[in-house]
């Protein structure tokens, strides 16, 4: 689901540069090192970059990471962020906590 979304932002016009899609699933990294990756191969600051879409797939196995990505959501307006995990309850719990009134959960 999420590399369909990809697929329609990049239909829609929004540049490709301006898209990250990381799995968790096989890496233990912190969604700030991912960022940081992300911004050297792109070699543009996306802190004040125009609109950056962040997708990061299986988020339940980093620790904290609804605090990050809350920290980054209300800090840098531009950044829009779609998380997923295999977990679904985990993610719901955990996501109620932290992102009260922000995030859309679809279920499948």
């Amino acid at each position: 689901m999420l590399k369909q979304l990809i697929d329609s932002l990049i239909k829609n016009g929004q540049r490709r540069d301006r898209i990250l899609y990381f799995s968790f699933d096989e890496e233990a990294v912190s969604i700030e090192d991912v960022i940081v990756e992300f911004q050297s191969r792109i070699g543009v600051d996306i802190y004040e970059a125009g609109m950056v879409h962040i997708f990061l797939d299986e988020i339940q196995k980093i620790d904290g990471w609804q605090n990050r990505v809350k920290y980054y959501y209300d800090t840098y307006s531009h950044m829009k962020f779609f998380v997923s995990g295999s977990s679904s309850l985990f993610l719901r719990k955990k996501a109620e906590e932290s992102l009260a009134g922000y995030p859309l959960q679809i279920e499948w």
